[in-house]
């Protein structure tokens, strides 16, 4: 055999080999994301079984709300203790006058759930009049989002909920 023929036949075998151990990591590979799944959502129960509903702290022009610092100050600790982190991002694909605020929710045991959210950033007001430039609307819905995607992740309760009534001008 030449030099070359016995160079293509010895590298044929180790790519065989490693395609074999590819193959045969999958099912424990699935098995280690099943468990980092079963782990993340053990940990999200923990952390909502611990959930107290949280005090609206600010005032709006014609509402109160719960800040994002306030939701942050209660649950950070809560959802770190668990093994939880998070990160917030911008994403592609919102309707238009939209920002598409994601947060990706990490745990220690590798498991990595996206949360989305459209929201409004047209600058509009309730009654549909201009109340701030683009560029204010744009930050002002990715606070929103923050603060409504880490209520609905955590499936957190914040007061009495009014239905948007006070915000409308309804009692």
């Amino acid at each position: 055999m030449t030099f070359w023929r016995v160079f293509l036949v010895a590298l044929a075998a180790v790519v065989a080999w490693k395609v074999v151990a590819f193959m045969a990591s999958i099912p424990a590979r699935i098995r280690a994301a099943k468990d980092a799944e079963a782990a993340f959502n053990t940990s999200m129960s923990t952390v909502q079984a611990s959930m107290k509903m949280i005090a609206r702290d600010t005032r709006g022009e014609k509402s109160r709300y719960t800040s994002y610092q306030a939701l942050d100050k209660v649950l950070r600790p809560l959802y770190t203790g668990n093994g939880f982190s998070l990160t917030f991002d911008t994403g592609d694909g919102a309707p238009e006058n939209c920002v598409r605020v994601l947060c990706h929710v990490g745990h220690k045991c590798g498991h990595t759930r996206t949360y989305r959210a459209d929201i409004p950033a047209d600058g509009k007001g309730a009654r549909g009049g201009d109340v701030m430039t683009r560029t204010h609307a744009t930050g002002s819905a990715f606070t929103y989002g923050q603060r409504y995607l880490l209520k609905m992740i955590f499936n957190v309760a914040v007061g009495a909920d009014d239905d948007g009534k006070a915000a409308g001008g309804e009692e």
